[in-house]
């Protein structure tokens, strides 16, 4: 009787830790996915960083060209005054 309630509490403790087990997976599965998808997103970031610094160069650069003409307009207007 005692060896038979010890069997079905080994059974039950099996069966728990096999349940355990498989939720464990389960998560570690989902950490991992959200790691790809933070990684995912972090390269994404970068992305747009490295764009964002390119427009704002290219922004400069449209700034410069519009300071020199603006001087080269004032001073044709000058010129022709």
């Amino acid at each position: 009787m005692i060896l038979n309630k010890l069997n079905t509490d080994i059974g039950d403790l099996n069966s728990n830790i096999n349940s355990l087990v498989e939720k464990t997976a389960d998560i570690e599965g989902t950490v991992t996915n959200i790691r790809l998808e933070v990684d995912d997103i972090e390269g994404r970031l970068s992305t747009t960083i490295s764009q964002l610094s390119n427009i704002n160069g290219i922004l400069s650069e449209h700034t410069t060209q519009i300071s020199v003409l603006n001087d080269e307009i004032a001073t044709r207007y000058r010129d022709w005054e």
